[in-house]
């Protein structure tokens, strides 16, 4: 399983990171930033119940990343629903950028040179 930090600093002040998370209060989402309880909470559970690749991990991590931080600015760049598809490509690509820059093993996430 993919350690995540227990918090981040962002802006002025710290988000604290919960990850394994179980969502039991919703099943339709494997992430959550709830900017005004300063908290992330990244689940590892599929609805299903199997286990959420590394992959995915680090990139609804990235994604809860951005909103928290879109949050601390005042920019509200992804508050509608629909900017969840550009949010989702951003996260994307900065866990690319990051894995083939060699900024983050590929072994952080569960994944080999392959």
């Amino acid at each position: 399983m993919i350690k995540l930090p227990k918090r981040v600093k962002i802006g002025g002040g710290w988000v604290e990171v919960e990850y394994p998370y179980t969502f039991r209060e919703r099943t339709d989402v494997l992430g959550l930033s709830q900017s005004t309880m300063r908290r992330i909470n990244v689940g590892n559970i599929m609805d299903g119940g199997e286990e959420i690749p590394g992959y995915a991990v680090m990139t609804t991590f990235i994604h809860e990343l951005l909103h928290a931080i879109d949050h601390q600015t005042g920019h509200r760049m992804f508050d509608d629903e629909e900017d969840t598809s550009a949010i989702h490509g951003l996260s994307c690509g900065i866990l690319n950028v990051l894995l083939d820059n060699g900024w983050l093993p590929k072994e952080f996430i569960g994944e080999d040179d392959e």
